[in-house]
């Protein structure tokens, strides 16, 4: 028998991997703090709604939370009629959300005196990956139990499954994928203001580089994006700052010294207080604002 699953948040990638698990055959149960948005994916889709996280919990086998941040996530969680008041001792958590790794493992002790087990599972691959059941999906935790019950669940929405470590290890490896994704596009504004200030072709230029060793996802997307470099990705700044001081925590948290992440750090969060809500495509127009160009 299939177990019943609950999803908490069903937000813009929440609510086409919760039709995902639906697909799957599995019944579901949803929360989300926008009671509208809630009841109209239930009704559409064919499922319960829950009035709180807790009766969510008492309804279900094993809970995705898929939210903004790890605060919220431990809010939703073990705060005031939290998942954690409803769901009962061998109940699973899995945490899809982009969150911190070291909160992810408190989280994971704490649950654990309730006979809670947690898995992170973060993912890649966007709102297009999440609608099609192609999300890159990194996870966290070594009980082989508890992944060989959430495996299937997480193959229907996701082609691309890895198990990275302990518990956080997922979180700590989104972290890194999103910082390398930030680096290579920030790179890639830099190189298209630079070319065109020399008065290079910036096709051309992507196209050398493609063919080269600064090749990467960013300057192939970089070229598909061209003439329009600023044509959105879908993708919000203000969430790449959020993932980027995600590693750039991490790495503090090690003890480790990463001047890079830092640095983008420092660049992005000041993309947002001058561009406000954008696309990251539009990082381009801040370069341009701090460089004096039109």
């Amino acid at each position: 028998m299939k177990p019943h699953i609950g999803f908490v948040g069903i937000g813009n990638m929440g609510s086409p991997m919760a039709r995902r698990v639906l697909g799957g055959d599995y019944s579901l149960t949803v929360f989300d703090v926008d009671l509208d948005r809630m009841k109209q994916f239930s009704s559409m889709n064919g499922c319960r709604a829950a009035a709180t996280p807790a009766e969510l919990g008492r309804h279900v086998d094993i809970v995705i939370t898929m939210l903004p941040n790890g605060h919220v996530v431990r809010e939703a969680v073990l705060g005031t009629d939290g998942v954690a008041a409803g769901l009962r001792s061998g109940g699973i958590l899995v945490d899809m959300s982009s969150a911190d790794a070291a909160g992810t493992r408190e989280l994971g002790a704490e649950l654990a005196l309730r006979g809670i087990a947690v898995a992170d599972a973060p993912v890649s691959g966007g709102v297009g990956g999440a609608a099609a059941g192609t999300l890159s999906i990194m996870v966290g935790g070594e009980d082989d139990a508890v992944f060989r019950r959430i495996e299937p669940i997480l193959q229907t929405m996701g082609t691309k499954l890895f198990r990275a470590g302990p518990l956080g290890a997922g979180h700590a490896a989104k972290a890194l994928n999103n910082l390398m994704g930030a680096l290579s596009m920030l790179g890639c504004a830099e190189v298209l203001l630079i070319s065109r200030q020399f008065g290079l072709d910036p096709a051309k230029i992507f196209e050398i580089i493609n063919a080269s060793t600064g090749r990467s996802s960013g300057t192939e997307s970089m070229a598909k994006r061209l003439p329009d470099p600023t044509r959105p990705l879908g993708f919000a700044l203000a969430l790449m700052a959020k993932d980027v001081k995600l590693a750039s925590d991490l790495a503090r948290d090690l003890k480790i010294e990463a001047p890079i992440a830092a640095a983008a750090q420092r660049i992005l969060a000041d993309a947002c207080d001058k561009l406000g809500p954008a696309d990251v495509a539009e990082t381009i127009h801040y370069l341009e604002k701090i460089s004096g160009r039109p």
